[in-house]
């Protein structure tokens, strides 16, 4: 009877545990998931997917003195890009001097220094339209951004904030799927034509043609430079000749496209018609100098004939060619003055086999071909 008893014990509390096991795995499942609202339903992807970030005072004064702006930028639950540029140029206040959502764009007005001002304690709301953004301004810069989002659209929230606790700070928040932020110099600012809509333009086929058609004249950059004394803009119907058969350096003004071809070899008494046919039994590498709105730019073409962008304000650049045994030559190396953004200056480097640079002005109908 006492052997009946004991089992029934060892029965019970074994239920017992299996019990409560179970009791506590469900709860450390029910902890990873969404909450449920009163009515039983789980709350929507955009309650939960917010990104938010903040910055003290003291890391910004660093790129302030640097003469940087701040960029606020990520992707939208549709999966559009979206950035917002901030000026920073006192604890008093900072301006918006750029702002983007998907396509939609908003850039300063002509004569303004922003598009919006916020000042310690405010926020400001950025909310996409049909076809154009808006800005809302709230009084009361809130702690946490994330509470000044709402119920629907993308907005994106900055906070000028002043806590008594925590000092000066600047607090950004927005739905989306990712968020960061980066400091950047005046330059990188987003020019008015996208980089792509530049590129996509960009021809060799057209530019020799209009070497073919309009050029009539043929100069060497050393006689170019010996006539002038100072940079002035390149000629129209006139090539350049840059390297052994023209000179080592070409300084110019630049202020439409200009198109460049690396040659192995041009002689200026060489027949233009003659050599331009002889271009089409073995391809050459074409680049072509283009203007945007706060720098100049190099869209040079690869090895795979793709054509890539890079910025002088950034880098110089060094424009080369493959030759036939495989190897990169350096042929020509492009700087922009940094006081005067369309100054720019052609350097012929050493190379045995690719030794010229032809360099011509483009007309404004040719460089939009």
């Amino acid at each position: 009877m006492l052997i009946y008893v004991i089992a029934g014990f060892l029965v019970v509390g074994i239920g017992v545990g299996i019990a409560l096991l179970v009791l506590k795995h469900d709860k450390r499942d029910a902890s990873k998931r969404p909450s449920v609202d009163s009515a039983g339903s789980q709350p929507s992807l955009d309650r939960m997917v917010v990104q938010k970030g903040k910055l003290e005072w003291q890391e910004i004064q660093n790129h302030i003195r640097l003469g940087e702006l701040l960029a606020v930028e990520g992707t939208t639950l549709g999966g559009d890009s979206f950035q917002v540029i901030l000026g920073l140029g006192a604890k008093s206040h900072a301006e918006v001097i750029y702002m983007r959502v998907g396509r939609l764009i908003q850039r300063v007005p002509p004569g303004q220094s922003g598009i919006a001002r916020i000042k310690q304690g405010e926020a400001l709301r950025i909310l996409p339209g049909e076809a154009s953004l808006s800005i809302e301004m709230r009084a009361g810069a809130v702690e946490k951004p994330s509470d000044l989002l709402g119920d629907s659209g993308t907005p994106v929230v900055v906070s000028f904030v002043n806590s008594l606790a925590e000092g000066i700070s600047i607090r950004y928040a927005a739905r989306c799927v990712d968020m960061t932020h980066r400091f950047i110099k005046s330059w990188d600012l987003p020019s008015a034509q996208s980089d792509e809509a530049i590129l996509a333009r960009v021809s060799s086929v057209a530019d020799i043609a209009a070497l073919a058609e309009k050029v009539k004249d043929i100069q060497t950059a050393s006689a170019f430079v010996a006539r002038h004394g100072v940079p002035v803009p390149l000629e129209s119907g006139v090539c350049y000749i840059l390297g052994t058969a023209g000179g080592k350096e070409l300084s110019f003004i630049l202020l439409s496209e200009v198109a460049l071809l690396i040659v192995p070899v041009f002689s200026p008494g060489l027949n233009l018609a003659q050599f331009l046919e002889s271009l089409s039994v073995k391809s050459q590498m074409h680049a072509r100098l283009v203007l945007r709105e706060t720098c100049s730019a190099v869209a040079s073409q690869g090895a795979d004939g793709r054509y890539d962008l890079q910025s002088l304000a950034e880098r110089n650049v060094l424009l080369g060619i493959t030759n036939d045994q495989g190897n990169h030559v350096d042929v020509v190396r492009i700087e922009q003055d940094g006081r005067v953004h369309n100054l720019v200056t052609l350097k012929s480097c050493e190379s045995p086999e690719y030794k010229n640079v032809l360099i011509w002005l483009l007309q404004e109908n040719e460089a939009g071909a």
